[in-house]
């Protein structure tokens, strides 16, 4: 009865839905760790466990995904 009472509750929730990308939209790596720095940024992620911050996070993920070695964050960061 529990686990029903749960399922309902649920229902009623749904989750934001991420915005749709074009088609080609994102083409280089820089392209995908944007987007999922502002997806991140969006979401209010808490950042503690390898790395401090979105734009560290995603190239880390996008890197892994890609079986690339990860990027170092500083280099996607604009030059003073």
């Amino acid at each position: 009865m529990a686990k029903r009472s749960k399922a309902v509750a649920k229902r009623g929730r749904t989750a934001p839905k991420p915005p749709k990308v074009a088609p080609g939209e994102l083409l280089t790596l820089f392209d995908f760790v944007r987007y999922a720095v502002s997806r991140f940024t969006e979401a209010k992620l808490v950042f503690a466990h390898g790395t401090t911050d979105p734009v560290a996070e995603a190239a880390f993920l996008v890197c892994e995904t890609l079986h690339l070695i990860p990027i170092s964050s500083r280099l996607l960061r604009p030059r003073a």
